[in-house]
């Protein structure tokens, strides 16, 4: 087992929440957990086709 709480989302608007925060980079660090590097990158690919996740994640994530 690990040392590390597992955080689940409990609906849709937090995930959005999250992937908002993030391309706004107004996303507490603390926010910014393996779960929700993981919840923001599928709402990016599901919900925003308008970017090109294999060449603007890096950059987006970096920001």
């Amino acid at each position: 087992m690990s040392e590390f709480e597992v955080c689940l989302f409990k609906d849709d608007a937090s995930i959005v929440a999250i992937g908002e925060g993030l391309l706004s980079a107004t996303l507490p660090r603390e926010a910014w957990t393996l779960e929700a590097h993981l919840a923001a990158c599928s709402w990016l690919v599901r919900a925003r086709g308008d970017i090109d996740t294999e060449r603007e994640l890096s950059l987006i994530i970096a920001a």
